[in-house]
Formats: structure tokens, sequence, C-alpha cells
């Protein structure tokens, strides 16, 4: 009964091992279809990155204009 099986899965997997599509066989359906998976998931992030990139600029120029701002406020005390 195991070899049954067995055999019916060694039979069935060369048969989608050889199977085309267009001219193009299963693994290479199956790489096509991870390159575009990979590049819609870059399409998604990367305006993600973009926007935490410049939430990140904007929090780091107010504080260093705040640093700037208490800079001259201490020079300015300490000289007069």
């Amino acid at each position: 009964m195991v070899d049954d099986k067995s055999s019916a899965m060694v039979k069935t997997t060369i048969v989608l091992a050889g199977t085309t599509i267009y001219g193009l066989t299963l693994e290479e359906w199956i790489g096509i279809l991870t390159l575009l998976f990979l590049l819609l998931q870059i399409g998604i992030l990367i305006p993600r990155y973009v926007e935490v990139i410049e939430k990140w600029l904007t929090a780091l120029k107010a504080r260093w204009r705040r640093y700037r701002a208490r800079a001259e406020d201490d020079d300015g005390s300490a000289q007069e």
C-alpha cells in the first residue's frame, strides 16, 4: 500500500515537473511569480520608508532648532 502511494506521488511529480505553460516550466513560473511578488513588496514598502525617514528628519530638525535656541539664550545671558 505504501509502495502504491509512493509510486503515484513520483509519477505525479514527474508529470508536474515536465509541464510547460507558454513554453516555461513550473519552476520558471515560480521564479517569475516570486520576483513579481518581491517587486510588489518593494513598491509598497518604499513609500512607507520615505514617510518614516521624513518624520524622523522633521523631528531631528526640530530638536536641532531647540538646541540652537537654547544655546543662543545661554550665550546671551552669559555675555550680559
